[in-house]
């Protein structure tokens, strides 16, 4: 009797370790979803005028664009944003006309849609 014990007593304990390590399996994918703290940049320059927006995740539905205009004319701006992603998908609300835009992420590279145009931004 004594025997059916320790064999019942040790199938318990391995499936109890059984779950205990398959519960903490860590998701692999979690942090390189996470744009969190990460910012991206887009320069351009045309006639003189030089522009460079700083896209800066503050959350992991938060986000904001800071753009700089020099040259001839100078200019900032700053917008707050929301933003879902779903490798590699991105789109973004902005509060602004037509604030909806879309894109994907492949490694360092952020490629946008706005308004018929090709933006692509570098991760920093």
């Amino acid at each position: 009797m004594r025997a059916i014990n320790v064999k019942k007593l040790l199938l318990c304990c391995s499936i109890i370790m059984l779950f205990a390590i398959s519960g903490c399996k860590k998701d692999d994918n979690s942090d390189a979803n996470n744009l969190t703290g990460t910012s991206w940049v887009y320069s351009d320059s045309h006639d003189g005028v030089n522009y460079v927006d700083t896209l800066k995740f503050t959350s992991s539905t938060s986000c904001t664009i800071n753009g700089v205009l020099s040259g001839s004319t100078s200019a900032t701006i700053s917008i707050s944003g929301t933003y879902i992603y779903e490798p590699p998908n991105i789109n973004f609300e902005f509060p602004m006309d037509g604030g909806a835009i879309s894109g994907t992420i492949n490694g360092n590279t952020m490629t946008l849609s706005i308004s018929g145009e090709t933006i692509v931004y570098s991760k920093q």
